[in-house]
């Protein structure tokens, strides 16, 4: 097993813990490699991205990772950046048998808590007085 196809297998059985399911397994995008998970949620579609791109620093490999939280309605989304770290390649093989679980799980958990509807309400609909009353309105 190659070292995507274990840490997709890791992911997946992560997500399916917490009631995620597979929307996209590996693929390029955007010049990363992104695995995404989907969790329908009282209304809302939660979603947990795992971006893998390579760097390189001289000749020597570095893997970027970042998981990306994000959930949405029809209206209103939001999107967190909920890790990113930068690897020498000699150490992605050991974070995915040691530490990926958790760190996966870690965006799973936080991509639960996400509230876009609460937080786009208090924004969107805050009492403006001066527009209720037409006092910035062309020609008054």
């Amino acid at each position: 097993m190659n070292q995507f196809e274990l840490l997709a297998r890791i992911a997946s059985e992560t997500a399916h813990q917490h009631g995620f399911t597979l929307r996209s397994p590996f693929c390029d995008r955007h010049g990363s490699w992104e695995i995404v998970f989907h969790k329908a949620d009282g209304g809302l579609d939660r979603f947990v991205a795992l971006a893998l791109s390579s760097r390189y620093s001289g000749h020597e490999l570095r893997w970027l990772i970042e998981l990306y939280v994000m959930a949405e309605d029809e209206r209103f989304s939001e999107r967190e950046l909920n890790a990113s770290f930068l690897m020498d390649a000699n150490e992605f093989d050991p974070w995915i048998e040691r530490t990926a679980r958790d760190t996966f799980e870690s965006a799973l958990k936080a991509a639960k808590h996400l509230n876009p509807l609460k937080w786009r309400r208090d924004l969107l609909f805050a009492s403006r007085p001066e527009i209720a009353e037409g006092a910035g309105a062309p020609g008054r």
